[in-house]
């Protein structure tokens, strides 16, 4: 899973999110606005890598360029914090 991780071409993930709010009779409705998501910038130890996807270098290259450390660990934290469900900051190309 991290090989495939460096392999990859990854571009930021922009979409939006909306909400739905209860009503006075227990019913849901959508919100009339919609809102950026994700809402927060990526955790400090992966936002150069996350400003740096460009839809064109494999993370591999931008985390060499950022001279940062390859080992499973570093590797799979920064899969972590920047592609899973809890962190969709960048999708692959």
């Amino acid at each position: 899973m991290v090989e495939e991780f460096l392999n990859t071409v990854f571009v930021k993930n922009r979409t939006t999110q909306r909400s739905f709010i209860r009503n006075g009779d227990d019913h849901y409705q959508p919100a009339v606005n919609s809102v950026a998501y994700p809402l927060a910038a990526p955790h400090a130890s992966v936002k150069e890598m996350f400003e740096l996807a460009d839809g064109r270098t494999p993370m591999r290259d931008i985390m060499a360029q950022l001279g940062s450390s390859m080992t499973f660990q570093a590797v799979n934290l920064a899969r972590i914090r920047l592609t899973t469900s809890a962190f969709p900051y960048l999708r692959a190309q």
